[in-house]
């Protein structure tokens, strides 16, 4: 496998979900225990700040291999695990928008649906450009 091109997510692609999310859920799951009348401990505070801090950067650091890679006559689909689909087995590219961030689903002949790690257009300039890469990878081998 000799890959031609390869695409992941940026740190700050990774990051910024991570270091929002956790907080963010810790922070409501405060609002809601004061709004049902339960006070959280300083003690017990401290812990899940510093384990949603802890969580944020292992969901960083374990991310870091997600994205895609082109070869010759395969996509391969690095997410936590890895797929390989033949060039020849895709239907169609298309670029779908969930929530204002772009991403690139392929379509293979088969009828099954991949929605790919990267590119992806949260926090991404050149996700335009990369998606046009993309597409004529899979066109110069249909």
């Amino acid at each position: 496998m000799h890959p031609s091109a390869s695409f992941r997510l940026s740190l700050r692609q990774r990051a910024l979900p991570a270091v929002l999310g956790f907080p963010g859920a810790v922070l409501l799951l405060q609002i809601f225990q004061a709004l049902a009348g339960h006070v959280m401990p300083a003690n017990v505070w401290e812990q899940t700040i510093g384990g949603s801090f802890v969580g944020a950067v292992v969901l960083v650091l374990v991310s870091c291999r997600h994205g895609v890679i082109l070869t010759e006559d395969e996509l391969v689909v690095r997410n936590g695990w890895r797929r390989r689909i033949p060039r020849a087995g895709i239907e169609r590219l298309e670029v779908r928008r969930v929530l204002g961030v772009s991403q690139v689903v392929v379509r293979t002949k088969d009828g099954r649906y991949t929605t790919l790690p990267a590119p992806t257009s949260f926090l991404d300039s050149q996700f335009e450009a990369k998606a046009r890469e993309l597409t004529r990878w899979w066109q110069a081998g249909a």
